[in-house]
């Protein structure tokens, strides 16, 4: 996957927010697959001072893992699992970013 982000280094407090993102959206992914994802985990993800620090020509890839993150409070694992063809795209494309970030 081709990501735009720009390199920052593995120090800098944009690859430090981004990967604190990637934590929580991965705890997100995780609960998922059991059903049990709760609003509250797509708030820590997500909401209030969760982004700041993330650069701003990374907020598309957040952007798009956080479109389907928010989908899958109060579904159960079968119906949480009818969304995984457009998470695993969008997680992917988040750790690309992260990984492209912190270089």
């Amino acid at each position: 996957m081709a990501v735009t982000a720009a390199a920052q280094g593995a120090g800098s407090p944009a690859c430090t927010a981004l990967s604190t993102v990637l934590a929580n959206v991965g705890t997100i992914g995780n609960k998922a697959y059991s059903g049990t994802v709760e609003q509250a985990d797509v708030d820590r993800a997500f909401g209030g001072t969760a982004l700041a620090g993330v650069p701003a020509d990374a907020m598309p890839y957040v952007e798009a893992v956080k479109v389907v993150a928010e989908k899958f409070p109060g579904r159960d694992a079968v119906a949480a699992s009818t969304l995984f063809m457009d998470w695993d795209p969008a997680y992917n494309g988040l750790a690309a970013t992260v990984t492209k970030v912190c270089s």
